[in-house]
């Protein structure tokens, strides 16, 4: 639906008074008439901006962030009384279907507010977005220091900056302490690794009569408790790519590198967790895909769950923590999974000087407001320097210092174009699927020719 927010331009007139000087009378003595010179003139009143109505797209939110949008626009107004904002929101799946056809229809909207930052392609690949880089450096832009580092990248496709990152989500490791006391299992500590995470997740897999999964009488066909839930998108495979060395491309993007070793082994590692340890569900074998609703449900024992959720677990009754992500002990290196929401002009725009004050406003105020509700990160110093003030909950104070240290990692807009959809699908469905016996070589070589093809005609980073 499309609500308007009205504004008012108020126009304050300054006048000017003269001034007059007397003096003594005095006799008049011849003079030279006095040099003509001009009346010293006022510079001309600055013309009223231009009334202009822009629409804003987005989806359909409740609860804190949509107070938080609505904030923020109630703050635009203030700022630009000359700009109309009409607003459309969207259902999650209605958005990527009607917001294409409109544009392509030539009546799309001038700014939109995408769901996930590395999307982006959805929209920049049809040459849908506005290139913003000659905007965020001229004179009505925004200092580049003042973006967290490297935050920016993430909104680049095709060598240009497409999309303004909103909000950022950091995804830690949640446990559940009634089942660890029971279980007799110590908490996850900033030391643990990847083969502690393991060790605790058999301890915690139970079978209907309450053996673990060390048991040698375990009943990997009748269990009620999982250690860890491996969700069976990318975003969860992406964390175990990441940690042990691997990526989905090279450094330039110009090649897929899902079959090199530390892929492999990362796979290796991922697929056993189901597959070898029984520690893990098969793909589906917890419905919805999320690993949080079987956490706040009590099917699982860890999950990785984000910044955005944590209100909700809380609300569920569990009894949980959050810990940092687990250390790779042999690559030496830890990462935090990272994704976020993102803001974008629309190349089809009529008013993209007044689409860009709102982009604008919109990735600095608008996740001030979010932070303010420990909805999500900011991508900005100053907001996160504001959040930090804040009276925030020991979880996010968890995720935040995962975030300083500079171990969260994104999916880059460019990336997204070649990996996600057949080489995910392949690799998922071969590792997580009930029955399955994977190659993990020969299943990573497949998923990577897959990349390599959808790469071919994906725009490369500069």
């Amino acid at each position: 639906m499309k609500r308007k927010v009205s504004l008012l331009l108020v126009l304050v007139l300054l006048g000017s008074g003269l001034l007059a000087a007397c003096g003594p009378k005095t006799t008049p003595v011849a003079t030279e008439p006095p040099a003509v010179t001009e009346a010293p003139t006022s510079p001309p009143a600055e013309a009223p901006a231009e009334e202009v109505t822009i629409t804003f797209a987005g989806r359909a939110v409740s609860g804190a962030p949509l107070e938080a949008r609505d904030r923020a626009l109630e703050g635009f107004a203030e700022k630009y009384p000359h700009i109309t904002v009409e607003r459309e929101e969207l259902p999650h799946a209605d958005f990527w279907v009607k917001i294409p056809a409109e544009i392509a229809a030539g009546e799309g909207p001038d700014v939109i507010s995408l769901p996930y930052l590395e999307q982006a392609v959805t929209f920049a690949a049809k040459g849908m977005l506005e290139p913003l880089d000659s905007y965020v450096d001229g004179p009505n832009g925004m200092d580049r220091e003042e973006w967290l580092p490297e935050v920016l990248k993430y909104g680049v496709y095709g060598g240009e900056l497409m999309v303004l990152p909103k909000v950022l989500m950091i995804t830690g490791l949640a446990y559940n302490k009634d089942m660890f006391d029971a279980a007799g299992v110590a908490y996850p500590t900033d030391e643990w690794t990847w083969d502690d995470m393991l060790a605790a997740a058999k301890k915690l897999t139970l079978d209907a009569n309450g053996k673990n999964a060390e048991d040698a009488d375990f009943d990997p066909e009748a269990i009620v408790q999982w250690g860890i839930y491996t969700w069976w998108w990318n975003s969860d495979f992406d964390l175990y790519l990441w940690t042990f060395g691997g990526d989905w491309l090279n450094e330039g993007a110009t090649e897929c590198t899902l079959d090199s070793p530390q892929a492999i082994e990362a796979i290796t590692f991922y697929g056993d967790l189901t597959q070898k340890y029984h520690v893990a569900p098969y793909i589906r074998e917890l419905a919805p895909a999320h690993g949080h609703p079987a956490f706040m449900e009590n099917k699982v024992a860890m999950a990785f769950v984000d910044i955005g959720n944590i209100g909700l677990v809380d609300e569920s009754g569990v009894n949980w923590d959050m810990s940092v992500i687990p250390y790779n002990q042999d690559v030496g290196t830890r990462v935090a999974f990272m994704y976020g929401d993102g803001i974008a002009v629309l190349k089809g725009s009529e008013h993209k000087e007044a689409a860009w004050e709102l982009a604008k406003f919109m990735a600095s105020e608008w996740d001030s407001e979010l932070a303010k509700e420990g909805y999500g990160f900011p991508p900005l110093k100053s907001s996160m320097e504001e959040m930090k003030a804040m009276d925030i909950s020991p979880k996010v104070k968890v995720l935040m210092k995962m975030y300083e240290a500079g171990w969260p990692r994104a999916i880059r807009a460019t990336d997204y174009a070649g990996m996600v959809i057949e080489p995910c699908n392949t690799i998922m469905e071969g590792v997580l699927t009930k029955g399955a016996q994977p190659d993990y070589k020969a299943l990573m070589e497949e998923a990577n020719e897959q990349c390599n093809l959808a790469l071919q005609d994906a725009p490369k980073l500069e």
